[in-house]
C-alpha cells in the first residue's frame, strides 16, 4: 500500500488546500491567512488559537497532516492524534449541517493519511471507511453542496487505484470506486469554472503522473505559484523526466529544506540525475542529518555509494554500502530496492547505472552515447543483460522511438524469470500503455493482465496497481 500511500496522499492533500472556498462557506480574512500559511509550508498554529467555526478547524486539520506527512516523523504523531481528537469533538458539538458533515469527512480522510504513512493501515482504512459513509450521507440530504463533489471524487481514486493484494480490506469494509466517475467529478468542477478549478487540476495532473491515468478534457494551466504548487510541480517534473525543470522548481523552496527534510532528500534526486555528484553527496548528506523519519534513509545511503561506485572511490563505496545496509528500513519502494541491490552477488555495470539515471533525468542524449558505446558488448552476467536490454527499451520509449521500444520491451519479457525482477512486469506495463496509445486494446488489455502475474519484486504493489488502473480505464 506504500505506492498507494503517494498517491492517494498527494492527490487528496494538494486537492483540499482551497477546497473550502467554494460556495456555502463564508470566507473571512482569518481564513485567508491560514490558507496562506498552507501554501507557504509554514508550521501550523496551537489549536488554542485556531477558531471553532467549521471551515477553521478544516484548516487546521489539513495543515496538521500535512506538517506531519512531510516531516515523516512518527515522533509527531500522539501529538497529531490528541489535536485531531479535539477537533472532532468540536464538530460533534456543532450543527450537524452540510458544512460540518463536509469537514469531518475531510478530516477522517486527514487521519488515515497520517497512518498511512507510519504503516498503520487497518486504521486508515476504518477512517476512510468512516469518511465515505459520511460523504454518502451528505450527498444525500445535501445534492447541492459542492465541496462534497470533491471529496467524493477522492473517495473514488482511491478505491479504485487500490492494489489487488489489499482489495479484500475494502470489500470487508464495503467500499468501492470508479476512477473514470472520480474524473467525472473532477471535470465538472473544471469545467464550471468553480472555486475548486485549481485543486482539482492539481489532483489530475498527479492522477495523470502516478497512476498514467490522463485527463483530455481540459488544458493543463499553470498553478498558482506557492512554496506547495513548486514542492507539486517538482514531482510532477521529476516522474515525467524533465529534471532540469523539478530542479528549478526545488531551488524555489531552498528555505524550506530545514523544516522538511524530504526537500533535500527531493534535490539530492535530481542532483544525481544530472551528474552532479559533489552537489548531491552533499544534499543526500543534509537530508541523513536531518531526517526524523525512518523513509528513504537506506536509499540514501545507498545512492551515496552509488556515487563514489560511478566515481571510483571503493572506500566511500563499501562504507556508504555497508551503512546502507544497516541504517534505515524497508519502508519505502526506493529503500526496498536499496535492500535489494545491496543483497545480491554484484553491482550492475557502471555504464548500466549511468544510462537508467540519465534516461531518468531525460538527458537522452548522454544516454543514447551510452547506448552506442555498449551495444557491441558481451555482458557476461545474466542480469546485465537482461538490465541493459530494459534500460534501452525505458530510453526509446522516452524518445518515442515506438517500434524499438516494443522490440526491446519484448526481449524483457521472453528473457525474464516470473519472479524476482521487476523489469518484465514494467515491460508489459509500458506496452499495455503504448498499444493503448495506439488503440488496440486487445494487446493492451493482454500486457497490462500480465504485470500481476510477476512476484516477488520490489515494486510489485505500483506496478500491479498502475495496471488494474488502466485496465479499469480501456473501453
Amino acid at each position: 500500500m506504500k505506492y498507494f500511500i503517494k498517491v492517494s496522499l498527494s492527490a487528496c492533500l494538494f486537492l483540499c488546500v482551497q477546497v473550502a472556498t467554494g460556495q456555502n462557506f463564508i470566507i473571512n480574512n482569518y481564513h485567508k491567512n491560514a490558507y496562506g500559511a498552507i501554501w507557504n509550508l509554514e508550521k501550523p498554529e496551537p489549536l488554542a488559537k485556531v477558531n471553532t467555526d467549521p471551515l477553521s478547524i478544516y484548516i487546521s486539520s489539513l495543515h496538521n497532516a500535512l506538517y506531519v506527512i512531510l516531516n515523516d516523523d512518527e515522533a509527531e504523531l500522539g501529538a497529531y492524534e490528541k489535536h485531531f481528537n479535539k477537533i472532532e469533538q468540536l464538530l460533534d458539538n456543532g450543527k450537524d449541517g452540510a458544512e460540518t458533515i463536509f469537514v469531518k469527512s475531510e478530516i477522517f480522510l486527514h487521519y488515515a493519511f497520517v497512518q498511512l504513512t507510519f504503516g498503520n493501515e487497518i486504521s486508515a482504512a476504518w477512517m476512510i471507511r468512516k469518511s465515505y459513509k459520511l460523504v454518502k450521507q451528505g450527498m444525500a440530504r445535501h445534492p447541492t453542496f459542492e465541496p462534497f463533489l470533491k471529496t467524493s471524487a477522492v473517495h473514488h481514486i482511491i478505491m479504485g487505484s487500490i492494489p489487488k493484494k489489499h482489495e479484500w480490506l475494502m470489500s470487508l469494509f464495503g467500499l468501492n470506486g470508479n476512477i473514470k466517475e472520480g474524473l467525472e467529478q473532477l471535470n465538472q468542477l473544471i469545467t464550471d469554472n468553480s472555486f475548486f478549478q485549481n485543486e482539482s487540476i492539481a489532483i489530475t495532473k498527479l492522477i495523470g503522473v502516478y497512476l498514467f491515468i490522463e485527463n483530455k478534457s481540459f488544458p493543463e494551466p499553470e498553478l498558482p505559484k506557492n512554496s506547495l504548487s513548486h514542492l507539486i510541480d517538482a514531482l510532477v517534473h521529476s516522474k515525467n523526466g524533465n529534471n532540469e525543470i523539478a530542479l528549478s522548481e526545488l531551488n524555489e523552496i531552498q528555505s524550506h529544506q530545514n523544516q522538511y527534510p524530504i526537500i533535500n532528500y527531493l534535490t539530492a534526486e535530481a542532483l544525481l540525475r544530472a551528474s552532479q555528484y559533489p552537489a548531491a553527496i552533499r544534499t543526500y548528506q543534509k537530508f541523513l542529518k536531518l531526517s526524523r523519519g525512518a523513509s528513504n534513509i537506506k536509499d540514501a545511503y545507498f545512492k551515496l555509494g552509488i556515487i563514489h561506485y560511478l566515481t571510483n572511490n571503493s572506500d566511500s563505496t563499501k562504507y556508504y554500502f555497508d551503512k546502507a545496509q544497516q541504517q534505515g528500513e524497508r519502508k519505502s519502494e526506493a529503500d526496498k530496492h536499496a535492500a535489494k541491490v545491496l543483497n545480491s552477488d554484484r553491482l550492475p555495470r557502471p555504464l548500466i547505472l549511468k544510462l537508467r539515471i540519465l534516461t531518468d533525468g531525460g538527458y537522452f542524449k548522454q544516454a543514447s552515447q551510452i547506448v552506442k558505446s555498449a551495444d557491441s558488448l558481451e555482458f557476461e552476467h545474466f542480469n546485465d543483460k537482461l538490465e541493459f536490454e530494459y534500460r534501452k527499451a525505458r530510453l526509446y520509449h522516452k524518445q518515442d522511438s515506438i517500434k524499438q521500444a516494443i522490440d526491446s520491451y519484448r526481449i524483457v519479457i521472453q528473457r525474464s524469470p516470473a519472479k524476482g525482477y521487476y523489469y518484465a512486469p514494467n515491460a508489459c506495463l509500458q506496452l499495455g500503455l503504448i498499444y493503448n496509445e495506439l488503440d488496440d486494446h486487445v494487446m493492451a488489455r493482454e500486457y497490462l493482465t500480465k504485470v500481476s502475474t510477476y512476484s516477488k519484486h520490489e515494486y510489485k504493489s505500483s506496478l500491479d496497481q498502475k495496471a488494474k488502473t488502466i485496465l479499469a480505464s480501456l473501453p
